[in-house]
């Protein structure tokens, strides 16, 4: 017997309860988009095992140990079908993991369907260290793993209930000006997480293979950006354009008095702000039908701003 899935705005058919269920092993599942990936996966039935350092959810099946376990990637490999390699959009991207994960899939679940959860900022690796490592990860996992059932998802930046990351931007909304970076032509890809799992999960399922999808709601630029978390906080302070010198100084200040809730800014991680156009080339976008963003900016940060003031991070 066949049981009907919805699955990120299509449907297919998985197997009935009564035949085994499929085994989606996650990398990265700890992390504020790696969880909501989790939950989605098994939401939607997947048996999901989670590799971590540290213990999580009691109700999860995890795999204690890290990328350069060779024994535990074998545990958490070993009958998946599925393998999402979720990369963490702050640390500082592990290529020799990377690597050590895709020898182990290619030991212990050849044939497994193959995603790496990437940014966009590995499209341009030469702007920042952080975009270089993020590159030579993909690449990394990608040829130690071997096989052509694999997608790449660039992800826009992040943001969302929960998320850390935006943080200093909702709390600069707050100030008496708005700051932004002066002189500045960049546009920003943003994607609410909510979106962001239904890309993977549609990626799960897509007979796309072998390629990159750039994934994101649409480009904006800083002062749109700023105005929009302003408005989702009741606010509609006057712009101030700043040097950009000054905002790299506030930017780590910000981090600073956010404490353990705010991530460090990285070296060169300024410059991934200030580029250019992240937007989405239209040429790796996912395929039509498979997926499309549905949270506007205006209503995803004011979801986000909810959250924040509802658990006082604001």
């Amino acid at each position: 017997m066949m049981k009907t899935l919805n699955l990120g705005g299509f449907v297919m058919t998985a197997p009935s309860p009564f035949r085994s269920t499929p085994v989606a092993a996650v990398t990265g599942g700890t992390g504020f988009l790696g969880q909501a990936v989790v939950r989605r996966l098994r939401a939607e039935g997947w048996r999901v095992r989670v590799l971590a350092r540290r213990a999580v959810d009691g109700a999860l099946d995890v795999v204690p140990g890290a990328p350069d376990d060779q024994d535990a990637l074998r545990r958490l490999l070993t009958g998946a079908s599925l393998v999402v390699h979720v990369a963490d959009p702050v640390a500082e991207p592990d290529v020799a993991g990377a690597a050590h994960i895709g020898t182990a899939l290619r030991r212990s679940a050849r044939g497994a369907r193959l995603l790496v959860v990437s940014c966009l900022a590995a499209r341009d690796p030469k702007i920042s260290a952080y975009a270089g490592r993020s590159a030579e990860a993909e690449t990394a996992l990608i040829d130690a793993a071997g096989g052509d059932d694999w997608l790449v998802l660039r992800l826009a930046a992040i943001y969302g209930p929960g998320d850390s990351a935006i943080l200093p931007l909702f709390r600069a909304a707050r100030l008496p000006v708005l700051p932004i970076p002066a002189r500045s032509r960049a546009r920003l890809a943003l994607l609410h997480v909510d979106d962001a799992v239904r890309a993977v999960l549609a990626a799960a399922h897509s007979t796309d293979r072998g390629r990159v999808w750039e994934v994101g709601e649409g480009a904006a630029g800083w002062a749109e950006i700023a105005r929009a978390a302003a408005r989702a906080l009741g606010r509609e302070p006057p712009v101030l354009p700043v040097p950009r010198p000054i905002l790299a100084a506030a930017l780590g200040l910000a981090r600073l008095g956010g404490g353990k809730r705010v991530p460090a800014a990285a070296p060169g991680r300024l410059a991934e702000l200030l580029h250019g156009d992240w937007s989405c080339r239209p040429d790796l976008l996912p395929p039509s039908g498979q997926w499309s963003p549905s949270i506007a900016l205006a209503a995803g940060f004011a979801m986000t701003a909810d959250w924040y003031r509802l658990h006082r991070w604001l």
